[in-house]
């Protein structure tokens, strides 16, 4: 047991089934707890959190409260389009798809997903599935986005701001920013292959809301609080951030789009390093104290954020985690800003995110 089980937020953290209305319908533990998407898609419930970002002489420090405090600021991944959320969930597995003309889910990352707005397949959150890639469909991160708000309002793929909560929660309860020394490797040293090779999802569904790593298979996945695979496994697409040319981040909390400069999305008034590496130091100016995208790179693997970037010219979009080969460039804090809205890579996925229905 970790000594943050029964402390807000992380005691909060808990997979459960959500109905495409955003009702709970069961929780990890519960009777009627499914994982196979017969009681709806297997998601994790994050609370609302305040935190502190503090710059020191020698580095930075955060904090963390389940209730305002001064000096904290509600974390921005509950803000969206100036409505705070209590909670928001995110998929508890890498995406999946559900067949919308057969009634079933698509299990194998079959050819021939129906990306039509409104009425077309569904992004899935599902133990047992071949998460979905770019390898035989056109899964672009704008379709991406597409298959994931078919499941109705509320509903994206994940995007910064979420994902950036994560990050802060995982860092400071591991207190350390190497999550593969600290957690588990995960699925990051399977060969390079000529297909999508991320394994099925569910390795870790014994593990409920747990963090650790799956034992007993050739390549195991990795769970942080229930969240199976953060990092390996395949790539997830993540929106509400847009790279402008060259290396400029603009974030957005709702209306996400690719390629868009302007209002929902508002310029970080940063520019990222124009070369790869391991990240060695961080932006953090008041604002958008709340990420982690780099300032500087020249670390390692063992030192500073422990994790790799990537990036490229022009205007870009952002995946994050890594993928089945990249061994130790994976992690929680590895971005890859280098790929265009148009690309389909077939190391690329997704993960759902539900950010609440419109109020």
């Amino acid at each position: 047991m970790s000594n943050f089980d029964n402390i807000y937020p992380w005691a909060g953290m808990r997979r459960c089934n959500l109905s495409d209305a955003g009702q709970v319908l069961a929780y990890w533990g519960d009777a009627s707890f499914k994982d196979d998407g017969s009681n709806g898609q297997v998601m994790v419930e994050l609370p609302k959190f305040w935190y502190r970002t503090e710059v020191q002489p020698s580095g930075y420090r955060w904090s963390i409260s389940p209730m305002p405090v001064p000096g904290f600021k509600l974390h921005p991944a509950f803000v969206r389009n100036s409505i705070v959320k209590e909670r928001i969930y995110i998929g508890a597995y890498k995406a999946s798809c559900y067949d919308v003309s057969e009634g079933v889910y698509n299990l194998t990352d079959a050819f021939n997903i129906d990306f039509t707005a409104g009425t077309g397949d569904k992004m899935a959150s599902i133990a047992g599935a071949k998460p979905i890639s770019g390898h035989v469909n056109d899964l672009t991160i704008v379709k991406s986005r597409t298959l994931a708000q078919n499941r109705g309002p509320g509903w994206e793929q994940i995007d910064f701001l979420t994902a950036s909560a994560v990050q802060m929660l995982l860092l400071v309860e591991l207190g350390h920013f190497d999550a593969q020394l600290k957690i588990g490797r995960g699925i990051v040293d399977k060969a390079s292959g000529t297909v999508n090779e991320a394994e099925l999802t569910g390795q870790t569904a014994a593990l409920g809301n747990a963090s650790g790593a799956a034992t007993g298979n050739l390549h195991n996945s990795v769970s942080y609080r229930g969240l199976e695979d953060w990092w390996g496994n395949i790539w997830e697409w993540t929106d509400g951030l847009n790279i402008q040319a060259d290396n400029k981040p603009w974030v957005a909390d709702h209306g996400f789009a690719s390629d868009k400069f302007a209002a929902p999305y508002v310029s970080m008034g940063m520019t990222l390093p124009n070369v790869n590496g391991y990240v060695s130091d961080i932006h953090v100016p008041p604002e958008h104290d709340y990420c982690f995208l780099p300032s500087a790179v020249g670390a390692s693997d063992k030192t500073k954020l422990c994790d790799n970037y990537f990036q490229a010219t022009g205007n870009r979009t952002a995946l994050r985690g890594g993928p089945w080969s990249d061994g130790s460039f994976d992690g929680p804090f590895f971005w890859n800003l280098n790929s265009i809205s148009s690309s389909r890579p077939r190391t690329v996925g997704a993960r759902l995110d539900f950010l609440g229905a419109p109020q």
